[in-house]
């Protein structure tokens, strides 16, 4: 259930605009009309300092949002104004967030709804389980925003939380739909990086891989050169953005210490490909690359 609302801190400017102030922001405000007794009597729009566009949600309330000026006498201490003022937003947003809160409490993840400041507060689950990311979720009339805390198996996991924090930066139109895309960035990532580390595994020689958050793998490449062979370790390293953006690659000599980047505009590499076709021209790239890379002026390096 929504929180009731608080006690709003109040004035009246010089220029008898009512102003409305709660989680130290000052959010509403109207031009008053005073009788004799300064009690107000009506309430008309005042500009905010937002866009045009944004004035409407916060000075377009009827009259029958101020129950304090429907009276006999048609008029109110301006303290009771204030009161209804904040009620009158608070049923505003939630009235405009109304479908989102319900959607979520029948999927049975709403924790509560808080109406403060300028913007409808959801805390709620994002997914079941024994570990469950715990989302706070804002509406501010148009889109949905949000943070996730309690991420303590992501936390272990690097590249899934940095995965889940970018895409908790992202607005959405509902809160379902932010709540989706959490859900794919806590999950979707590191399924798709594990599948490619597989893809590896399943046609060339792994030598190692992050069986944890699948950040990286190594390949052992071997290439013949007139009669040396060269050996290496080909490092697939991930980033958070994961398959938007290709992996990393590095080259090193076995048994040596300097990676060698190659330059990822030269990969042939899209989004779109299958796991076995991404790790086949990976590597193939990188096979390309081993004596330009490796290969120094007077000879091979760490061959057997």
């Amino acid at each position: 259930m929504p929180a009731a609302p608080d006690v709003p801190a109040h004035e009246l400017t010089e220029d008898k605009v009512l102003r409305i102030k709660y989680a130290d922001r000052w959010t509403i405000a109207w031009k008053c009309v005073l009788d004799d007794n300064n009690n107000v009597t009506d309430l008309l729009p005042a500009r905010n300092g937002l866009p045009d566009g944004d004035q409407a949600p916060y000075t377009t309330y009827p009259l029958a949002s101020f129950p304090s000026l429907l009276g006999q006498t048609g008029s109110a201490p301006l303290s009771d104004v204030a009161a209804d003022a904040v009620r009158a937003f608070h049923a505003r947003q939630l009235e405009r967030a109304g479908d989102d809160i319900q959607a979520l409490e029948r999927r049975g993840v709403l924790r509560g709804v808080v109406v403060s400041s300028h913007r409808t507060e959801v805390v709620c689950d994002v997914e079941s389980g024994e570990e469950r990311p715990i989302a706070a979720l804002t509406f501010n009339g148009q889109d949905w925003r949000g943070s996730l805390e309690n991420l303590d198996h992501a936390r272990r996991l690097p590249l899934t939380r940095e995965s889940a924090l970018q895409a908790a930066r992202l607005p959405a139109p509902t809160a379902d739909e932010w709540l989706s895309k959490a859900r794919h960035a806590l999950t979707d990532g590191r399924e798709r990086r594990k599948a490619l580390c597989r893809a590896f595994a399943d046609k060339h020689v792994v030598a190692e891989v992050d069986t944890d958050d699948f950040a990286r793998c190594h390949v052992l490449l071997r290439r013949r050169v007139d009669r040396t062979l060269i050996s290496c370790l080909l490092r697939v390293e991930f980033s958070a953005d994961f398959p938007a953006r290709p992996p990393t690659l590095y080259l090193r000599e076995y048994g040596g210490k300097k990676d060698h980047r190659l330059d990822p505009s030269l990969y042939r590499y899209s989004p779109r490909w299958d796991v076995e076709r991404m790790s086949q021209e990976l590597r193939d790239h990188a096979y390309g690359m081993v004596v330009a890379t490796l290969c120094q002026p007077a000879g091979t390096l760490n061959t057997f």
